[in-house]
């Protein structure tokens, strides 16, 4: 049997049409493929464009936190509330905006802008200790004390601002005493003048770095390994530093020229006089103990206690203020008035230059 297949016009016409849809169809995917392969082309090249305008906007971000932060090794205090700019950095701009924190650290914010494109970063750096020292000493405090203040006498003075973390009490007549400032407490305030705030916030003190103080007593000042008793005598040295690695007691009309230290406590009786012709502005005493001051004394400089409690009576007067981390006694004809300006809290190391602790970038 023949089976033959015989090719009619007819049938050529249908292979050929059937050959040609296969075509179209094919030049057809070929075709949605160029525009697919095209179409992700150009949205990678968007993204790559996008991408390198973010990273120069972060880049001229990140230069302004620099810029800032230069500045403010240049003037800690000028610069820690401030901003700095940039209109043609690189093609691109910056705006860094610095400010002060309440714990003393200051916060930079820096918005880079490149074509389109802007990015935000902030860091924030650890504020100097002598800043956050003088903010916690009131520039017009006289009297800070840890625990309380007692007016046991009505023949008092006080020049300035009055503070007590715990009570402020008086006795004997103590309501008479003449306060010029602000009298406030965490606890409850007796009969006194000034402007009285009874339950006010508690206050941290302020610390000296005693180590660099012993530090200056050991080069080019006075070091006492042990007590040490003054007796009619000038206590001096050639910086004016004098560091007692003890107790120190003094009696009999002595001077002292310069700033005490002392690891321990100070006793001081019988008409003493402190001025300070070699550092302007140094505290008279920084002790770790207790300060008990009696009869007839004259301060130029701030009295100062770590971890005592410092004692005033009988006619003296003290230019500067009193800290006492414990308390404060005033008995009998005792005028304080407040420093003209801040002490030196840690003169080998005034100003800390600024420490990073929180970095990040924002969108």
């Amino acid at each position: 049997m023949n089976n033959t297949i015989i090719r009619t016009p007819k049938n050529r016409a249908a292979n050929q049409g059937f050959a040609l849809v296969i075509a179209m169809v094919i030049l057809t995917l070929l075709l949605l493929a160029t525009l697919a392969l095209t179409t992700m082309t150009n949205q990678s090249a968007f993204r790559v464009r996008r991408i390198n305008r973010d990273a120069k906007a972060l880049a001229c971000a990140e230069a302004g936190i620099a810029d800032m932060i230069a500045k403010l090794g240049t003037n800690y205090l000028y610069w820690q509330n401030n901003t700095t700019a940039n209109t043609d950095f690189e093609g691109g701009a910056y705006s860094a905006v610095s400010q002060k924190k309440t714990n003393n650290n200051v916060l930079i914010t820096s918005v880079g802008t490149f074509n389109t494109s802007q990015r935000t970063t902030v860091v924030e750096l650890l504020g100097t200790t002598e800043n956050a020292n003088n903010d916690l000493w009131d520039i017009d405090g006289a009297i800070l004390a840890g625990t309380y203040v007692s007016f046991a006498s009505a023949a008092f003075t006080i020049n300035g601002n009055v503070h007590a973390n715990g009570n402020i009490t008086e006795s004997s007549g103590g309501k008479n005493g003449d306060i010029n400032g602000i009298v406030s407490a965490v606890g409850t305030i007796g009969d006194l003048d000034g402007t009285l705030q009874p339950a006010s916030p508690r206050r941290v003190l302020p610390v000296f770095n005693i180590d660099s103080f012993r530090t200056l007593a050991l080069n080019g000042g006075a070091y006492y390994p042990t007590n040490k008793t003054f007796s009619g005598e000038t206590i001096s040295s050639s910086n004016g530093i004098i560091y007692v690695n003890g107790n120190v007691t003094i009696a009999n009309r002595s001077t002292l020229n310069g700033t005490l230290v002392a690891n321990g406590t100070v006793t001081i009786d019988n008409k003493f006089e402190q001025h300070n012709s070699i550092n302007a502005n140094y505290p008279a005493i920084i002790c770790k103990g207790t300060i008990d001051v009696n009869n007839r004394t004259r301060w130029n400089g701030l009295l100062y206690s770590s971890g005592g409690n410092i004692i005033l009576r009988n006619n003296m007067v003290i230019q500067n203020g009193v800290i006492a981390n414990g308390y404060v006694d005033i008995k009998n004809n005792v005028t304080v008035t407040k420093g003209s300006g801040y002490p030196p809290w840690d003169p080998l190391n005034p100003t800390v230059p600024p420490e990073v602790i929180v970095g990040g970038w924002l969108k």
